[in-house]
């Protein structure tokens, strides 16, 4: 039996724009928040973070992403599309972002 799911792709930079280390309590309320919403987290451990490389102005920067997966099982829908899209203007403030972002999948699951 096939049930229904989304799943929710979070990518956090470990970094401020200055450069500055974002701090590990900061990096664990993501963890938190994201495992009560959706009773369940998945992240890559900060020593195995992604490398990413934005074009900005004709500058390439250089960028150490922590992802965090949540699958909702529960009740997927647009409370949580809703919750979700609060959620990153959250993270852009608190991480000094111009752009967080948040890929929603649909799933399948067996």
């Amino acid at each position: 039996m096939l049930t229904n799911a989304k799943e929710y792709k979070v990518y956090v930079p470990m970094t401020y724009p200055d450069g500055g280390p974002v701090g590990s309590e900061k990096l664990y309320a993501v963890r938190t928040r994201l495992l009560e919403c959706f009773g369940g987290v998945t992240t890559v451990r900060k020593a195995n973070y992604l490398e990413g490389f934005w074009l900005a102005e004709e500058e390439v920067i250089p960028d150490q992403i922590v992802t965090y997966t949540s699958v909702d099982l529960r009740h997927p829908g647009m409370e949580n599309e809703t919750f979700m899209l609060e959620y990153k203007d959250e993270l852009k403030r608190e991480f000094r972002q111009r752009e967080v972002f948040i890929i929603v999948s649909d799933l399948q699951i067996i």
